[in-house]
């Protein structure tokens, strides 16, 4: 379907293209669309693992949180065992 897609659009720019005296054989038509279609994957491969990140920063943030507190509370004891 994406291939389809992509290379309606090419042809599309193509023949509209054709009147400023550019055109493009069919070859390399199917080649600007497989580079299309490739580039969408990596697109979408791309915000995936992005999504990850953010939310592997969110749990992450959590964590470091939950440590700092765990950190205040173990010096506010250190003090009192002090006095």
């Amino acid at each position: 379907m994406m291939k389809l897609q992509s290379f309606l659009k090419i042809l599309l720019l193509t023949s509209s293209v054709a009147v400023g005296q550019v055109t493009l054989s069919t070859e390399e038509v199917r080649n600007i669309a497989n580079k299309i279609d490739s580039l969408q994957t990596l697109d979408s491969l791309n915000n995936s693992i992005i999504l990850d990140y953010k939310e592997k920063v969110k749990i992450d943030s959590a964590v470091v949180a939950e440590l700092e507190y765990q950190i205040k509370k173990h010096e506010e004891t250190i003090k009192l065992l002090g006095k």
